[in-house]
Protein backbone atom coordinates (compact mmCIF):
# COMPACT_ATOMS: atom_id res chain seq x y z
CA UNK A 1 0.00 0.00 0.00
CA UNK A 2 2.73 3.02 0.63
CA UNK A 3 3.87 2.34 -3.14
CA UNK A 4 -0.01 2.50 -4.21
CA UNK A 5 -0.01 5.94 -1.63
CA UNK A 6 3.22 7.47 -3.04
CA UNK A 7 2.09 7.26 -7.13
CA UNK A 8 -1.67 8.59 -5.61
CA UNK A 9 0.47 12.07 -4.19
CA UNK A 10 2.52 12.36 -7.10
CA UNK A 11 -0.15 12.34 -9.19
CA UNK A 12 -2.32 14.45 -7.25
CA UNK A 13 -4.35 12.41 -5.88
CA UNK A 14 -3.98 13.18 -1.59
CA UNK A 15 -7.59 11.35 -0.86
CA UNK A 16 -6.56 8.32 -2.28
CA UNK A 17 -3.04 8.56 -0.72
CA UNK A 18 -4.81 8.64 2.38
CA UNK A 19 -7.04 5.98 1.84
CA UNK A 20 -3.98 3.66 0.77
CA UNK A 21 -1.88 5.04 3.98
CA UNK A 22 -4.29 3.89 6.49
CA UNK A 23 -4.98 0.88 4.83
CA UNK A 24 -1.09 0.06 5.40
CA UNK A 25 -1.48 1.41 9.34
CA UNK A 26 -4.31 -0.71 9.60
CA UNK A 27 -2.64 -3.93 7.97
CA UNK A 28 0.59 -3.21 10.31
CA UNK A 29 -1.84 -3.57 13.52
CA UNK A 30 -3.44 -6.65 11.87
CA UNK A 31 -0.06 -8.41 11.66
CA UNK A 32 1.30 -7.42 15.32
CA UNK A 33 -2.57 -8.57 16.49
CA UNK A 34 -1.38 -11.99 14.86
CA UNK A 35 2.07 -11.87 15.46
CA UNK A 36 1.47 -11.40 19.51
CA UNK A 37 -1.20 -14.55 18.82
CA UNK A 38 1.17 -16.85 17.32
CA UNK A 39 3.37 -16.09 20.19
CA UNK A 40 1.60 -16.79 22.48
CA UNK A 41 0.69 -20.88 21.35
CA UNK A 42 4.43 -21.36 21.48
CA UNK A 43 4.69 -20.35 25.02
Amino acid sequence: YPGMAKTARDEGHDEIADWFETLAKAERSHANRFQKALDQLDD
